[in-house]
């Protein structure tokens, strides 16, 4: 008989296409094993397995509909037969708390998982480092009621405020995203293309690139290949960079196109032959991680750049990694080796579908709920 899992995250979904990515590609992961009860926000209500069993009131404050969320995800479930709880962490709230205090008498493993840890060097608003500092004081509560904490990001961790610690992969739901459809060539190409896609913040570390690429233009001599940059999403650095971008008169050469999805995400994909993941992760002092972006590059078939050790990537040949710190990115080394190479873009993406699935990721997961 299969267990009943509690799957829940009191984020909402509308805010993060990423986010809701990932929640509902790890569903699908735990439901091919386990009968899954679900709990999210999305467009100002809260569903149960995708229904809607509650709607807030628009002008409600956030700390009242998670308070609301979490009563009412408690006196849903109170009465029903749950194995285990597996609950997105996104911070030691009062309320979350007493959730865990709640379901801590009614199911017998209670599960975290940690998005990113250690977190905190990027709550740089007001409002984030007074919620960060409310979750100092409520965190140690938490190896009351929790048996163990799974977390994406550097290596090494085995304990998180007294509570066994397990480095767990992000991984990928294979459905939501197509193969790049440009053909990937050696062929020397008299202009490359690059592409970032994401909520634009200080550790992707993008002005790092256009740095390099004022560098490049600076030395570039008539055969070498023109230098094209294309950065989707918006967030905290979007004017930084723009700003950088004009005062490195590279207008020519970077395009911004703001947040994009679905087919004009995937026109924009279609002019890239390279694809640029995070490259100043170090800023938030992570030497480490798995972010989802990079995975959904090599589902796309894109050899990809980076600056962070990815333990899905350490002997892929399709991935150049580049110094993880401040210094300058030499783009002529990178042009050399994706010229050097032929990739196939087929072959990157049966990478991605054999290796970066939720179902392998989530295998140490599914070792711990069926202890």
């Amino acid at each position: 008989m299969k267990k009943n899992i509690l799957f829940l995250t009191e984020l909402d979904l509308r805010d993060s296409l990423g986010i809701k990515k990932k929640y509902l590609a790890q569903r699908k992961a735990f439901s091919e094993k386990y009968q899954v009860i679900s709990f999210y926000c999305e467009n100002n209500s809260i569903k149960k397995n995708d229904e809607i069993i509650y709607s807030y009131l628009f002008f409600m404050p956030k700390f009242m509909k998670k308070i609301i969320f979490y009563r009412l995800v408690f006196n849903d479930i109170m009465f029903i037969k749950i194995d285990v709880a597996y609950l997105r962490y996104t911070g030691s709230m009062p309320w979350f708390v007493w959730f865990l205090k709640k379901i801590n008498k009614i199911i017998p493993k209670i599960i975290l998982e940690f998005p990113d840890y250690p977190y905190g060097k990027s709550y740089i608003t007001l409002k984030a480092k007074c919620a960060l500092f409310v979750d100092k004081i409520y965190r140690k509560f938490l190896k009351k009621y929790v048996r163990i904490i799974f977390y994406c990001g550097n290596d090494g961790i085995l304990e998180i405020w007294g509570i066994p610690a397990i480095k767990l992969n992000n991984g990928l739901c294979m459905n939501t995203l197509d193969m790049n459809t440009l053909d990937i060539s050696n062929e020397r190409l008299a202009e490359l293309n690059f592409i970032a896609v994401a909520a634009l913040d200080f550790w992707h570390g993008y002005d790092r690139f256009l740095l390099a690429m004022s560098e490049y233009y600076l030395k570039k001599c008539g055969s070498d290949p023109e230098i094209k940059f294309h950065i989707v999403g918006d967030g905290r650095d979007y004017h930084k960079l723009l700003e950088l971008t004009t005062n490195l008169n590279l207008q020519d050469k970077v395009i911004f196109y703001g947040k994009k999805d679905g087919e004009d995400l995937k026109r924009v994909f279609r002019k890239a032959e390279i694809a640029v993941s995070s490259l100043a992760l170090f800023r938030i002092e992570f030497m480490d991680a798995t972010p989802n972006k990079t995975a959904e590059y090599c589902l796309k078939g894109l050899p990809i750049i980076l600056a962070y050790n990815d333990a899905r990537f350490l002997d892929a040949d399709f991935v150049f990694k580049v110094n993880n710190d401040e210094s300058l990115i030499n783009l002529f080394d990178i042009i050399d080796w994706y010229f050097s190479n032929h990739f196939d873009a087929i072959k990157i993406r049966k990478y991605a579908l054999k290796n970066l699935g939720w179902d392998q990721q989530f295998q140490k997961v599914f070792e711990e709920i069926d202890s």
